[in-house]
């Protein structure tokens, strides 16, 4: 019986390689990590989406000082999703529709398509019978307003949240409450059990 012969060092590779996934390796196609390209979002609104991701990087680049303030895009609109039909029972419920109707926001409509902010019906969106856009779900309404609106209504919530904290006796000391102190809404006391 002949013993067996020894055997040499076995070659490995200097990197052990994660193996592909089951589709195939697709991480060297430069379309993989496009930013541009349309997000996994399911509120994604062809044409507004972009417009204000291109806002937000031309924002970023201001704040990195290689733009100029007045270089940054201003939108045309504002767009919402607004609740249309109860979450759990999925009945009509106008009381959201109404209130957007407040702040000025009107139904976009299929004559809206094509417009800058509304390049495309949304992803799984349709028609309603009247024309109006919903989500896939059925349950949100497209809503729209002009860009002067949106600002009046931003400054209106901004104006409104100042008041609040005035209101609420935290403008002391730039903003922090002084120790040992008692403001209305705190209360400065622990108790121990």
């Amino acid at each position: 019986m002949t013993s067996p012969k020894p055997m040499g060092p076995i070659k490995r590779p200097l990197v052990n390689a994660q193996p592909v996934d089951e589709f195939g390796a697709i991480m060297d196609d430069p379309s993989f990590k496009d930013d541009a390209g349309q997000p996994k979002d399911l509120l994604h609104v062809p044409g507004w989406s972009e417009l204000r991701q291109k806002r937000d990087v031309e924002v970023a680049e201001y704040h990195a000082g290689i733009r100029m303030g007045q270089d940054v895009s201003a939108l045309p609109v504002n767009v919402r999703w607004s609740r249309r039909a109860e979450i759990k029972e999925g009945r009509p419920d106008p009381q959201k529709l109404a209130s957007a109707a407040n702040n000025g926001y009107t139904a976009a409509t299929k004559d809206d398509v094509g417009k800058p902010w509304l390049t495309a019906l949304p992803p799984g969106a349709s028609y309603a019978a009247d024309g109006t856009i919903r989500n896939a779900a059925g349950d949100l309404q497209l809503m729209v307003t002009s860009a002067a609106r949106a600002a009046r209504n931003a400054r209106r919530t901004a104006e409104q949240s100042r008041a609040q904290v005035e209101a609420a006796g935290t403008q002391v000391s730039g903003g922090l409450l002084e120790v040992g102190q008692s403001h209305r809404g705190s209360s400065p006391t622990v108790t121990k059990q």
